[in-house]
């Protein structure tokens, strides 16, 4: 169980939702792009039960959600070849 955000070039959208084993529940979706072969500055500011996604300094996706209290957070690309993360930073505020 975990929140998911994702960029879809093929469909065209970005997504934050809930996973829970195979299912998923969509919170909110916006119809964006992303330019392959760029590096991207993405944040993610977890307050109370609020998500804030931001992609180089401009919000990308917000929603509140009281599914998990508490848990892990990972970093993911699936169907992304050649996708990378690199100067990962945690911050406690």
């Amino acid at each position: 169980r975990y929140y998911l955000w994702a960029m879809d070039k093929q469909r065209g959208f970005h997504i934050l939702a809930v996973k829970n084993g195979t299912s998923y529940r969509v919170l909110t979706a916006s119809k964006k792009r992303y330019e392959q072969n760029r590096w991207y500055r993405l944040a993610i500011r977890l307050a109370g039960n609020t998500m804030t996604v931001s992609l180089d300094g401009a919000k990308d996706l917000e929603a509140t959600d009281d599914t998990h209290r508490s848990g892990t957070f990972a970093l993911y690309a699936w169907g992304c070849a050649g996708a990378q993360f690199r100067n990962v930073r945690w911050k406690e505020r």
